[in-house]
């Protein structure tokens, strides 16, 4: 019973790691900061240039 609910724990672990990877990847491929949604200051310079 212990494997199963470890087993569970672990598949949920590597799922979340992996969903936030792929959401990662898909804003810096579109060109956006994926680390925050406002406009930040390094944004404001990025549009200057």
């Amino acid at each position: 019973m212990s494997i199963l609910i470890n087993s569970v724990i672990v598949i949920a672990i590597i799922g979340g790691a992996g969903f936030v990877l792929y959401r990662h990847l898909k804003k810096s491929s579109q060109g956006s900061c994926p680390a925050c949604e406002y406009d930040c200051p390094a944004k404001q310079q990025l549009k200057k240039h």
